[in-house]
């Protein structure tokens, strides 16, 4: 048996849990402010010690901790006070001194714990399971006492105790076993803790709770019972549980890819934190920088606020080793990574991650073989994780077979942890097995010969807002359903892999050598060009990705085909912000050679017949009347509307004015005609919830957020959005661009006709009234948007104005 040692025991068993006492205010007081609360901690430290005084069976300290608790609650709205008082002032005075010598029993066990923590112990196995019967057996007695808290002490401290050993179980029958205890024991701590009206002490096994919920896949659960932590931490001014209930938080919404959630939590973290004093804030911080491709302000952050605790150095230098990988920095990250194996335990998971990560950074494939070599991980997300990396060096290393099993395995392996934990799969896949590891597999299976296989392993996974992560898709259907096929992009970190499959169901693929960063920054430079009106950069930038990003047998399938007929684009993650239009085949625009659809994802249904537009009933909404000093007017949005009924004959009922409302919108989403929306987009903070970007659509009496919108799955044939950048949204890695136009797509629109930035009103006018008509006329959405395209090409309109609308959908 390895000896736990200190800094690694205190990381697995959440020492700082088990170290919680009855204190009513963190000790260092305020901790990233002025302090104006030095009057209210000496007055609660006064009354702590007339508390102590009561229950060592001082009687004369009765109204002393009376008004103690009178005053801390009139002029300091800690009315949780004269609860707590209540309580104790209530009992005898044998049971007062009773519960005082109970509760150094308990603390006796938390001795015992902090010994282990600073100075290890061999079999901590077997000391866990003595110290939990111990505790479980003092619950049990004390319990039925007047002074019953020190049993809600013992099953809050028994509850962490088979937390962290829950946690670290690979055993799913076994976990579940000890979850359950968890959760009982932390269920009774609780309700002990709250008829004491003791709110301090019930911090710990709230976030038990939290915890519990969470590893048992249940979403809302984990949720209510981090916030309720989290709220009543501030309340009380236990800011090291307010941190921890935040941190629960944070991952929960990272796994869900809510990156703008992240962020807000993380805000709300360094209200009360700052980097210097909170490892785990400037963890979050850094690794959201990563994530968001900015290595060198992740090494910033991580360089200026290096922690002090000996198991937060470990996790840092990880962290700063990968940052310097990711930047390039190899002499550095080198260094990093020589400082971690000093200092780490002898063996450590992450110093075998991390060595083997840099290795890959190096191209040094047989070093992170060598590496992982006795690489035993602790835990399922570090296996995967240690396969993806051995699957990488045998694919780059000139074994695709091997590659592909092992890529496979730890696919497998997160999908199946996912299952059996009840969360959803692509959040596992997203968090632990990433798309650049999903790219390997992908590219594994393309060099053995099998582009059909690697096409799936790609769909499998999908957009979670379209269908449920490993729902099966028929891709040779959807493939049919379009006369030049489909294409499957997708990018990872540091590569990607382009699969097209054609009409007949034929495949074949190549891979991409562009990392995310590159075709980010590729896209950003075609999109500023189209919008300053730079044609020959434009084409230049298109052509480019073109060659980038398409197969080479669809690029010269395209250029052989005398009728642009319809080419369904699959954009993966920033992808789906790539203007489709502006790709260049030979020396003519996209829309010359197919005419483009793109979707985030395929749906797990079929495509399905088309709705016949020229016969539909639809609703005209928007115009809406509103304060002109917060929004600029809309003179064009109600000529618009009325110039488009026109064209429709009759087949139209109008939404506007007065008219459009909140309720109304909600109506109309739950109507199922097409809808044909102009409006104001616009961002406020009252959208910024969930995956969604943090923007509603502006009605006359108020905003109806995205989210909204797809909470009402408005399954609809056809919405044409004219609102600036209803395309666009938020990038989350692996599930595209969370705007409006994803909201309805998700909901269950078919197609969605949007814009991807701000144009002028008359080319939108034109655009528009020229799509609506070639509807009527019995063309399919996305060929009436390519020949209004096309006419205002040839008229002479700017790049900028007719590439900016895009349909999104299935037609």
């Amino acid at each position: 048996m390895i000896p736990v040692r200190a800094g690694d025991w205190v990381q697995r068993s959440h020492c700082l849990a088990v170290l919680l006492t009855l204190g009513l205010w963190n000790a260092p007081g305020l901790s990233s402010q002025e302090d104006p609360g030095h009057e209210l901690r000496q007055l609660l430290a006064e009354f702590n010690q007339s508390l102590q005084d009561l229950r060592a069976g001082n009687d004369a300290m009765r109204e002393q901790v009376r008004t103690g608790a009178a005053l801390l609650c009139k002029h300091y709205g800690r009315c949780d006070v004269p609860d707590l008082a209540r309580f104790y002032l209530d009992l005898p005075r044998e049971a007062r001194l009773l519960g005082a010598r109970n509760e150094k029993r308990v603390a006796a066990v938390r001795a015992i714990l902090r010994q282990a923590g600073q100075e290890g112990v061999g079999d901590w196995p077997s000391l866990r399971e003595e110290l939990i019967d111990q505790l479980d057996d003092l619950a049990k007695e004390v319990g039925g006492l007047r002074d019953f808290t020190p049993a809600a002490q013992a099953d809050a401290l028994r509850g962490t105790l088979l937390l962290g050993w829950a946690e670290a179980e690979p055993d799913t029958a076994r976990r579940k076993s000890l979850l359950k205890q968890t959760h009982t024991a932390a269920v009774q701590a609780l309700a002990r803790f709250e008829a004491a009206g003791q709110q301090t002490p019930a911090l710990e096994p709230r976030w038990i709770l939290g915890r519990v919920h969470r590893a048992l896949g249940e979403e809302q659960q984990a949720a209510e019972a981090f916030d309720r932590c989290a709220r009543t931490a501030q309340v009380v001014g236990q800011d090291l549980w307010r941190e921890k209930a935040l941190l629960g938080l944070i991952a929960m919404a990272r796994d869900r890819g809510e990156l703008r959630r992240v962020q807000e939590l993380i805000a709300q973290l360094a209200e009360f934190r700052t980097s210097a004093e909170s490892w785990p804030l400037t963890r979050e911080h850094a690794a959201l920088l990563l994530s968001q491709d900015q290595a060198k302000k992740s090494i910033q952050v991580l360089r200026q606020h290096e922690p002090s605790a000996a198991s937060h150095r470990i996790e840092w230098q990880a962290h700063l080793a990968l940052a310097y990988a990711r930047a390039g920095e190899h002499e550095a990250a080198t260094e990093a990574l020589e400082v971690l194996e000093r200092t780490a335990p002898a063996n450590a998971p992450v110093c075998a991650l991390t060595r083997a990560t840099l290795r890959l950074e190096e191209e040094d494939y047989a070093g992170v073989l060598t590496a992982l070599k006795d690489f035993a991980p602790a835990t399922t997300q570090a296996k995967v994780q240690g396969l993806a990396l051995k699957g990488a060096a045998l694919l780059y290393g000139g074994e695709p077979d091997l590659a592909a099993s092992i890529l496979e395995e730890a696919r497998q392996l997160a999908l199946e942890w996912s299952q059996a934990h009840l969360v959803s799969g692509g959040s596992v896949v997203g968090e632990w097995l990433g798309v650049q590891a999903l790219v390997w597999l992908a590219e594994a299976q393309l060099s053995l010969g099998a582009p059909q296989v690697a096409l799936a392993v790609m769909e499998s996974q999908g957009a979670g807002g379209l269908r449920n992560t490993g729902a099966e898709v028929d891709l040779s259907t959807w493939a049919a359903h379009f006369e030049q096929g489909l294409v499957s992009i997708t990018i990872g970190a540091d590569s990607g892999i382009a699969l097209a499959m054609d009409n007949a169901g034929n495949v074949e693929g190549q891979s991409i050598p562009l990392g995310r960063a590159t075709i980010w920054r590729a896209i950003s430079h075609l999109e500023q060009a189209a919008r300053n009106g730079e044609d020959a950069r434009a084409r230049d930038l298109g052509k480019e990705l073109s060659h980038a990003l398409l197969p080479k047998g669809l690029i010269k399938n395209l250029r052989a085909e005398p009728n642009p007929g319809r080419l369904l684009l699959i954009l993966h993650g920033p992808l789906e912000a790539l203007p489709v239009q502006l790709l260049v085949i030979e020396e003519d625009w996209l829309d010359q050679r197919a005419t483009p659809l793109v979707l985030p994802a395929l749906p797990a249904t079929n495509p399905g017949k088309r709705p016949p537009m020229n016969q539909a009933q639809w609703l005209l909404a928007g115009a809406p009347l509103f304060n002109q000093q917060l929004h600029p007017p809309l003179p064009e949005a109600e000529l618009e509307l009325r110039r488009i009924g026109k064209s429709l004959g009759g087949r139209q009922t109008f939404l506007t004015g007065s008219a459009f409302t909140q309720r109304a919108l909600i109506d109309a989403l739950d109507d199922g005609r097409p809808l044909h929306l102009a409006t104001h987009l616009i961002k406020t903070d009252t959208c910024a919830h969930g995956v969604l970007s943090p923007v509603g659509i502006l009605t006359s009496d108020g905003v109806i957020c995205a989210g909204q919108v797809y909470g009402h799955t408005p399954n609809l044939p056809l919405a044409v959005l004219n609102a600036c950048g209803t395309a666009r949204g938020a990038p989350v890695d692996g599930e595209g661009m969370m705007g409006l136009g994803r909201a309805f797509l998700a909901g269950g629109t078919r197609n969605v006709l949007a814009t991807l930035w701000p144009i002028e009103d008359q080319a939108a006018r034109r655009i528009l009234e020229s799509f609506h008509e070639d509807l009527q006329g019995g063309f399919r959405p996305s060929e009436a948007l390519a020949r209004a395209q096309r006419e205002l090409r040839r008229d002479g309109v700017g790049i900028g104005d007719w590439a900016a609308f895009r349909l999104s959908g299935r037609d």
